[in-house]
């Protein structure tokens, strides 16, 4: 999992990035609002809620920390952009335990990013993994 946060194309913005919609998120199970979740949660500098949404084995205290430590960067990565505008989120597909889906991160700017996660269904609940 470290090289999930270290390599991605936003490993700050998810870093730092994304969790205002988390109960609604939460009592949705699907692929998408685990996704969004997830992405909100990093939005609002919510790490510990973030992780909620990655298998803890999946996770080591090295993460942890440079989520936390990119919480600044990602604030600043949003305010260059204008701040965060919206995420909406589309289940590219899902065969038995994994999904995939493409979140679509538009900025107060106009900019639009999108990012594709790989989900797995763990005891019941969607997670995100890394690749």
């Amino acid at each position: 999992m470290s090289q999930f946060f270290a390599t991605r194309k936003l490993p700050v913005f998810l870093g730092a990035l994304f969790a205002s919609v988390l109960l609604a998120a939460c009592s949705s199970d699907t692929p998408e609002s685990v996704a969004e979740g997830f992405l909100m949660a990093l939005a609002n500098n919510r790490v510990d809620e973030a992780l909620r949404y990655v298998p803890p084995e999946a996770v080591t205290d090295q993460d942890r920390e440079k989520m936390r430590k990119n919480q600044e960067n990602g604030n600043s990565y949003l305010q260059e952009r204008g701040g965060l505008d919206s995420i909406s989120t589309t289940l590219v597909d899902s065969t038995g335990d994994t999904a995939h889906v493409k979140a679509k991160i538009k900025f107060k700017n106009g900019k639009t990013e999108e990012e594709t996660f790989t989900l797995s269904k763990k005891s019941g609940k969607w997670k995100v993994v890394a690749e």
